[in-house]
């Protein structure tokens, strides 16, 4: 009967703990969000972006390496998307980077509006 009372406590220690968290209001992370898929010609136009300035890139020392190339890469696709994604809170080492897809999704917004402009100076 111990156990079972044991037991019974530990669950009401979990509900009691699942309610209080629901009580403390949490901030989510905001940034800005766009849309990206990894299919069509400007999410293929811009992973091939993301492969040329990976290209580009120093390679930096093994303990910073991911964190510095990640930034460099980025900043290389485009300076105005880094700015908007990164720019007010820049990614930390560690951190997991939710921010990735919409960073993809800002570049190839930028990418389809080059393009517009392209096609309208050409009519």
């Amino acid at each position: 009967v111990p156990a079972a009372k044991t037991m019974h406590l530990a669950v009401l220690a979990l509900v009691a703990v699942a309610l209080c968290a629901r009580a403390v209001d949490i901030p989510a992370f905001e940034f800005p969000r766009y849309h990206f898929s990894r299919k069509g010609s400007f999410a293929r136009q811009t992973l091939n972006r993301e492969k040329e300035c990976a290209q580009i890139c120093p390679t930096a020392p093994r303990h910073v390496q991911d964190l510095a190339v990640l930034k460099c890469v980025r900043m290389c696709m485009s300076m105005p998307c880094y700015s908007r994604i990164y720019g007010f809170d820049e990614l930390e080492e560690g951190e997991i980077d939710v921010r990735g897809k919409s960073f993809n999704g800002c570049v190839r917004e930028e990418l389809l509006e080059a393009d517009r402009r392209k096609k309208t100076e050409l009519t």
